[in-house]
């Protein structure tokens, strides 16, 4: 922060106004006696930088992933989305086991176990209309076993004493 602040102070005093006087400021005379004053030989002569990554690499790092929990029927749910897992074997059910779903920026998504890909197909969700002969909707849940009980009134004698024994002057003595 302090060098940018320097920089803005040289460009003032040089009378610098705009964007393409301190571009050419910046090229002719500002970055080579910065670089005349901060830069330093490499310790060693040897390059270690790595050839960039190839597309298909970066697409295998670039995904978005979360934690989900398998349910009973082998259904995963995300952005509001049900996601079926299919069997591959008789024996291997994760249910209630945790997985990781990956997302990249094209949307494909992908189900991850124990470091495996799992097959998946996307289930249609449930119509939230009613349907005929479905019936009515269901009843209201049953009213909780130990209800709350309601505040006593303010003329109840319980709140009467209390207000009493609050109005009493302060240098009598209750104890």
């Amino acid at each position: 922060m302090a060098r940018i602040n320097r920089l803005v102070k040289k460009l003032r005093l040089a009378g610098i106004v705009s964007y393409d006087e301190a571009n050419r400021y910046l090229e002719e005379r500002y970055l080579a006696e910065h670089n005349g004053r901060y830069a330093r030989p490499a310790m060693e002569a040897a390059d270690y930088h790595q050839r960039r990554p190839t597309a298909r690499q970066l697409d295998e790092v670039f995904w978005l992933e979360e934690e989900r929990v398998v349910s009973e029927d082998w259904v995963v749910r995300y952005k509001n989305r049900l996601l079926q897992l299919e069997r591959q074997s008789q024996h291997w059910a994760p249910s209630r086991s945790r997985v990781l779903i990956r997302e990249n920026a094209a949307g494909q998504i992908q189900i991850r176990y124990r470091e495996q890909s799992l097959p998946f197909r996307e289930s249609a969700r449930a119509s939230t209309e009613k349907s005929e002969g479905r019936g009515v909707a269901p009843s209201p849940a049953p009213p909780s076993p130990n209800p709350k009980p309601s505040p006593a009134p303010a003329h109840h004698p319980w709140k009467k004493y209390r207000y009493q024994q609050i109005k009493t002057p302060a240098h009598s003595s209750a104890w």
